[in-house]
């Protein structure tokens, strides 16, 4: 059942320093938000998530181990996010250190080396079999966006909530230590301003966030005493980015709010 928009999350959006878009599905029971859940818009980041998925799908088969040696060296240096661009050239560090770097702290040199090992036919094809229509991995990650005559990554706020979907409920990762790895990489995150912000202290917060000029995305799993959240809020043309990450949270705050509404009825204050 997709819900009706309720009207704090409305007002929200009408006043939005940007454009936006949203999904959000409760992962035990059939309940769903949308608002332009399908619109596809570069994926900065949250794309990684995709990235992390493959991983860990190849690691459950044997196709690779986590605890592999892989060299950081001065030609693999990129701009943007991340610590290993900081340190001394030649370190060198597992396949699972490259994994909770490339989400924590969206390092951008261990998702592009995560990506030499993976290959994008690899990860496309995840996405592929996700029935992930608006995501696509296209080029590294280079710490700007793409420009006019380069090809750009992409997703919607449906598909990562897909994504979150068929990670947390053991479709890509069988459930078990790696599956559990997943979550404890997600739950270090250390961008912390949009989803988790709002929310209330009972709740645990999986997320992914992207950036760009003009761009602020989150994807998280919410783990709350009342059962699990799937939430994505991606936005573009962001004229306020300071304002745009502070709406974020509050609309995230809604949209959980209005799921335990249909939980528990409106007007019950449990869990809130």
């Amino acid at each position: 059942m997709v819900a009706p928009l309720p009207s704090q999350i409305a007002e929200r959006i009408a006043h939005f320093p940007g454009q936006i878009s949203l999904a959000a599905s409760d992962l035990d029971r059939d309940w769903h938000l949308a608002f332009r859940a399908d619109n596809t818009v570069p994926s900065a980041s949250v794309i990684k998530l995709l990235i992390l998925a493959e991983l860990y799908r190849q690691a459950s088969r044997g196709a690779l181990s986590l605890e592999a040696q892989v060299a950081i060296e001065q030609e693999h240096v990129v701009e943007g996010s991340g610590v290993l661009r900081w340190l001394s050239f030649g370190l060198r560090f597992t396949v699972r250190d490259l994994a909770t770097l490339m989400i924590i702290v969206s390092d951008n040199i261990a998702s592009n080396r995560l990506i030499d090992i993976l290959g994008f036919a690899a990860i496309n094809h995840l996405a592929a079999q996700l029935g992930l229509q608006q995501t696509s991995l296209r080029r590294p990650f280079w710490g700007r966006a793409a420009r006019a005559d380069e090809p750009e990554n992409t997703m919607s706020a449906r598909d990562a909530v897909a994504l979150l979907r068929a990670l947390e409920c053991g479709m890509i990762v069988p459930e078990g230590p790696l599956l559990d790895e997943v979550r404890t990489i997600l739950r270090a995150q250390q961008f912390q301003e949009c989803i988790p912000a709002c929310l209330p202290p009972s709740v645990v917060v999986g997320n992914k966030t992207g950036s760009l000029p003009g761009i602020a995305h989150d994807a998280a799993i919410i783990w709350a005493p009342q059962g699990r959240l799937a939430l994505a809020i991606f936005t573009t043309g962001l004229t306020d980015e300071h304002r745009g990450r502070c709406e974020i949270s509050e609309i995230a705050r809604a949209c959980y709010n209005a799921w335990i509404a249909e939980l528990y009825g409106e007007g019950n204050e449990r869990g809130r």
